[in-house]
């Protein structure tokens, strides 16, 4: 291989060198380059390369398992979470849910394998945990994950969050915030369309599950919420 040859150049003449070519010879700068500027690009535009190929958007996958899993940069481990969500490829699922168990887990690599995640699939398993991230500490996280949440039908996640509710691993400052962002998702569906009677109209199922759940909702909120979040739930829930 050319010793010279920059990452950038390989992706944009990789229809020039062939698809696996161009696959082979970035792998070989992950592999064998020190520069770690070099080995990041390498590992982008791999994941770029793959996707119009099958087989290579497989071969991609592992390649960039194993530096998610073992390489000790972790630049590079962030890069490699990265482009597992531009090959959306659903087997990466399983990988970086066991890094997200890993404890403890740097935080740059924690954000980089939630977005990850949330590009390749954004489902029920998914969506739990971005939830169980809720009580982060670190804002980028909680507020990462407060947005894709927010961007979920309002149905799904008022029962999403319910559900978290009975979670008894949650501490209260947890289910704090779950009833928190809750109460969010309601005001913005009244405040959207300018009616307080919106929810009650047209999301009946919605205020029957609060209604249904009112005891454990009312639990959380008077032992850990503030008055005036106190006062939204319990205006909707009666």
């Amino acid at each position: 291989m050319n010793k010279k040859i920059q990452p950038l150049e390989i992706y944009k003449r990789s229809e020039e060198f062939g698809l696996k070519n161009s696959f082979n010879l970035l792998t070989e700068i992950i592999e064998t380059d020190k520069n770690d500027n070099k080995r990041r690009e390498s590992i982008k535009y791999l994941g770029l390369i793959s996707n119009n190929s099958i087989q290579l958007k497989k071969e991609c996958f592992e390649t960039l398992e194993n530096i998610l899993v073992s390489d000790d940069k972790i630049e590079i481990r962030c890069e490699a979470a990265k482009s597992l969500g531009r090959i959306k490829y659903e087997k990466a699922l399983k990988s970086l849910n066991w890094v997200l168990e890993q404890k403890p887990i740097n935080n740059e690599i924690k954000i980089s394998v939630l977005k990850a995640m949330h590009k390749i699939r954004f489902e029920e398993p998914e969506i739990k945990l971005f939830i169980n991230e809720l009580d982060s500490e670190v804002h980028s996280i909680k507020d990462f994950v407060t947005i894709q949440l927010l961007s979920l039908k309002h149905e799904q996640l008022i029962d999403l969050l319910l559900s978290a509710l009975k979670n008894k691993f949650f501490s209260n400052k947890h289910k704090t915030e779950v009833i928190r962002l809750m109460g969010y998702e309601l005001s913005s569906i009244n405040i959207s369309f300018e009616d307080t009677n919106y929810i009650k109209i047209k999301h009946p199922k919605i205020l029957s599950d609060l209604i249904k759940n009112k005891s454990i909702l009312m639990e959380v909120i008077t032992q850990n919420l503030r008055e005036e979040d106190s006062n939204l739930m319990d205006a909707v829930t009666t």
